[in-house]
C-alpha cells in the first residue's frame, strides 16, 4: 500500500522497519478467520446479512467490519477532509507535498507497525508454505513436524482428497511464538466446517449425476425392453456410467462423514480452548480503508 509514496514520507512512516513475527501471527490467524467466515456465505444476501461485502462472485470482510471486530479505528474521512482543506492553501508543489506527508503521517504511522509485523510473519508463513506445499506425497508430508494432511477440494480431480498443508500450531511453536493457541484452534474449526460444507455440496452434486445415470438405464431398457448388456454395447455403457456413479456418491458420502467428524472434533477443541491473553490490534485488511487515499494523493 505504500507504493508511490514520497521517501520523506516512507522515512517518517518507518515503513520496512523490523517488524513482531510473533504480533503478525496474531494479525494473520485473525485476517484468516474473518476472510473464511465470509467465504462461507455464497449468496449477496447471506453475505452482506453477514457483515461481509460482495464483490463480483466472491464474499469477503469489509474494512469497517474489520475494525470493529479487532478494535482498530481510522477516520479516512476525517483524514481526506483535513488533507483537502490544507492542500488548498499550498502555494508550490512541495508545500503541496509536505502538507501531505504531515496529514499522511499522522493518520498512517500507528499502522506501520502492523504492517511490519505482518512483512515479517509472511517471511516465516513462506517458508512454511514451501516445505509442505508442492504436491508432497503422504510419507514426505507425515515425515515433516510443522506439515500434515488435510482434506481439501482437488481441481483436477473434482473430489476432496488428502492434502498437505501446515500445521498452524507446529509452525508457530517452531519460530518460538505463543499465545495464539485459541485464534488457531478458531481458524482451524471454521476451515474444517468450510471443507464438510464443501463435501455436502459435492455429494449433492454427484447424487444428481447418479440419479441422471440410473433414469439413463431405465429409459433405454423401456425403450428395448430385450436389451441384453452382454450384447448391446450402449447399454452396457449406461450400466457402466452408473456403477461409477453409484461408487462416486459412496466414496463422497464417506468423504462427507469423515469431514463432518474433523469438523466437530475441531469446533470442540476451539470451544474448550482459553483465550489468548493478548489482543490483536489490526489486520492487514485494514490497510484497504487507506489505500486508496494514499493512491489519490499521490496520483
Amino acid at each position: 500500500m505504500f507504493d508511490g509514496m514520497p521517501p520523506a514520507l516512507l522515512k517518517e512512516l518507518g515503513v520496512g522497519g523490523k517488524g513482531d513475527k510473533c504480533k503478525g501471527f496474531k494479525l494473520f490467524l485473525a485476517s484468516e478467520a474473518a476472510n473464511k467466515k465470509c467465504e462461507a456465505f455464497d449468496t449477496k444476501t447471506a453475505c452482506e446479512a453477514g457483515g461481509c461485502k460482495y464483490e463480483g462472485s466472491e464474499c469477503e470482510p469489509t474494512a469497517a467490519t474489520m475494525m470493529k471486530v479487532m478494535g482498530v479505528e481510522m477516520d479516512q474521512e476525517k483524514m481526506q477532509a483535513e488533507m483537502a482543506a490544507k492542500v488548498k492553501g499550498a502555494k508550490t508543489q512541495e508545500e503541496m507535498t509536505k502538507i501531505t506527508v504531515d496529514v499522511m503521517t499522522k493518520f498512517l504511522k500507528p499502522m506501520v507497525p502492523v504492517m511490519n509485523d505482518m512483512n515479517a510473519t509472511q517471511v516465516e508463513i513462506a517458508k512454511f508454505d514451501k516445505r509442505c506445499g508442492g504436491g508432497k506425497t503422504k510419507a514426505a508430508c507425515t515425515a515433516d513436524k510443522v506439515c500434515e494432511l488435510q482434506l481439501k477440494f482437488n481441481q483436477r480431480t473434482d473430489n476432496f482428497t488428502q492434502q498437505c498443508d501446515v500445521n498452524k500450531a507446529k509452525a508457530v511453536e517452531e519460530t518460538g511464538c505463543s499465545g495464539v493457541a485459541k485464534a488457531i484452534a478458531d481458524l482451524d474449526a471454521i476451515e474444517r466446517k468450510a471443507v464438510a460444507a464443501g463435501a455436502k455440496k459435492a455429494l449433492a452434486g454427484k447424487k444428481t449425476k447418479q440419479k441422471a445415470a440410473k433414469d439413463a438405464v431405465a429409459a433405454y431398457k423401456k425403450a428395448n425392453p430385450d436389451a441384453n448388456a452382454e450384447t448391446d454395447t450402449r447399454l452396457k455403457g449406461l450400466e457402466t456410467e452408473a456403477a461409477a456413479a453409484d461408487a462416486s456418491v459412496i466414496a463422497a458420502s464417506a468423504t462427507v462423514a469423515t469431514a463432518d467428524a474433523d469438523a466437530a472434533a475441531a469446533e470442540k477443541k476451539a470451544d474448550e480452548t482459553p483465550a489468548d491473553s493478548s489482543t490483536l490490534r489490526a489486520l492487514p485488511s485494514i490497510m484497504a480503508v487507506v489505500a486508496a487515499t494514499v493512491a489519490a494523493a499521490f496520483a
